[in-house]
């Protein structure tokens, strides 16, 4: 078995979606490693008192982090994507990020299929 994860012809078959093997191993990984993070992270401080800073800041975080995705968007000249982040800016005032992050990228999926 062992031998065969290294054999090409192994790795690279087809599975489901369009997807091989090696590429859903790397997907595996990176979910394990991501999860992985947030869990030591929780275990590590579940005990812990914050400040009101460390708690803001800490609060913070993920839209720091999803400002730290767009912003690259802002100096595009595609059109399908500075469509989709102005819906993306449209939708974040009134929803939450999981409901932006879905209007954003079901935008740009569609004016990307549709402009090309």
């Amino acid at each position: 078995m062992i031998e065969s994860l290294f054999n090409p012809e192994f790795m690279t078959r087809e599975l489901a979606f369009g997807m091989n093997l090696a590429e859903f191993l790397t997907i595996l990984a990176m979910l394990v490693m991501t999860y992985s993070t947030r869990l030591l992270g929780w275990l590590f401080l579940k005990n812990r008192r914050f400040s009101v800073r460390t708690q803001a800041l800490l609060e913070a975080a993920p839209g720091c982090v999803m400002v730290s995705i767009a912003a690259p968007f802002f100096f595009t000249t595609n059109p399908a994507h500075l469509c989709a982040l102005a819906v993306a800016i449209l939708v974040s005032r009134k929803y939450g990020l999981a409901w932006t992050v879905a209007a954003c990228v079901a935008t740009a999926a569609v004016l990307g299929h549709l402009l090309g």
